[in-house]
């Protein structure tokens, strides 16, 4: 591909509808509009993502940022990922422009107890895209996922496997549990003090609608139903043995 091809990839443009509770007057394209000072509507707002080329990345293949390709660079994730992600996903912190985590869903700076291992965080009045509250207990369970045996189990009989991406290990947070207290409150138990938690932790983890999670783990169980485990098995290490080097 070339250097000319990568650089257009590499330009990314996002539509973002604009939704308004009650109806939009449209303008009337016939007249001058006017300025009133006041902050407009609009329909569509155009957003170009702009991403630095990694450490070392040019100096190694001669690559400039606006060289970098769309599809993955890493074999488990991609550049792209944490960036159009937060268009679609949101956390119960997010990083402002200086990197400062700052609430979220969160309607307000968490509640830190005086041990330091209680963190209460209250949520606003939040929606996922098919309209559905977002709630304490959808953030809990996203949690829970993570924190999960499943999630951080590495005892597999298909060697070489990693850890499941995002996962909550113990290097990564000193974290035992997160808790619905109420419909809006998570509470979130730590084994230690750890301050990642709010700087690294909250705006990083994505909350997930748990009905649309277990939904869908649900369909998958019912389509598996009856299929042969050491089949399945016997591919999956047929084909990560064609994919090893």
């Amino acid at each position: 591909m070339t250097p000319k091809r990568l650089r257009a990839l590499a330009s990314v443009v996002l539509a973002l509808s604009v939704v308004a509770c009650g109806g939009v007057k449209q303008p009337d394209p016939t007249s001058a509009p006017t300025d009133s000072g006041a902050p407009r509507a609009v329909e569509t707002m155009v957003v170009g993502v702009h991403i630095p080329a990694a450490r070392g990345l040019g100096d190694a293949f001669g690559l400039t940022a606006s060289d970098l390709p769309l599809y993955s660079l890493h074999p488990n994730g991609s550049l792209w990922d944490p960036v159009v992600g937060r268009f679609v996903y949101s956390g119960v912190y997010r990083h402002d422009e200086s990197l400062s985590p700052v609430p979220d869903l969160a309607e307000a700076p968490c509640a830190v107890s005086a041990d330091l291992l209680r963190i209460s965080c209250r949520l606003r009045e939040a929606s996922f895209h098919d309209g559905t509250s977002v709630t304490a207990d959808d953030v809990a369970f996203t949690y829970g996922l993570l924190l999960s045996d499943a999630c951080l189990d590495e005892a597999v009989d298909m060697p070489p496997r990693p850890r499941l991406p995002g996962c909550l290990t113990p290097d990564v947070v000193r974290l035992e549990a997160a808790t619905a207290l109420d419909q809006r409150t998570v509470e979130f138990r730590l084994s230690e003090p750890d301050p990642g938690l709010l700087t690294s932790v909250l705006p990083d983890v994505l909350i997930e609608p748990r009905a649309i999670v277990e939904a869908a783990f649900a369909e998958f169980v019912n389509a598996t139903e009856g299929a042969d485990p050491a089949s399945l098995e016997a591919v999956a290490s047929r084909l990560a043995a064609a994919l090893r080097p």
